[in-house]
């Protein structure tokens, strides 16, 4: 184990490392190391797989690493940005893959250990993320 490695450094690793070939990845809002994940294994992984994420992108390409995963840079050189409905639709026809959200979360509590919550980071299940959608009356 390397010493010189932060708790920050080993969860973004692991997220990267769940990402599979020809998946669609999605990071969300305030989501700063699942995008940092994301990118990560882009540039680390010989195979394909969509990344999208809150801001819109599509592949996207920043310069530089964005301060947030909500802000405007991080579309920068994608091929084509698309509108918060189309994410909706994307999550009720089953089309993301993997869709991570607030894994810092274990990263706050790196005061009291990490041990345990990895397992609560992430939730992989089958027919991409369309099991999150609930319907209520609207009458």
């Amino acid at each position: 184990m390397n010493s010189d490695w932060s708790p920050f450094s080993y969860l973004v690793i692991n997220l990267a490392r769940q990402i599979r070939p020809n998946e669609r990845a999605f990071s969300g809002v305030n989501s700063t190391l699942p995008m940092l994940a994301c990118l990560l294994a882009k540039r680390a992984y010989d195979f394909h797989f969509t990344y999208l994420n809150v801001a819109g992108g599509v592949e996207p390409v920043p310069k530089k690493i964005p301060h947030s995963s909500s802000d405007p840079a991080i579309v920068t050189g994608s091929p084509a940005i698309f509108a918060n409905e189309d994410f909706y639709d994307l999550c009720a026809r089953g089309a993301l893959d993997l869709f991570v959200v607030r894994a810092e979360r274990g990263l706050r509590q790196e005061s009291r250990g990490l041990r345990g919550r990895h397992r609560r980071v992430r939730r992989r299940r089958r027919g991409g993320c369309s099991h999150q959608q609930k319907t209520r009356p609207t009458s």
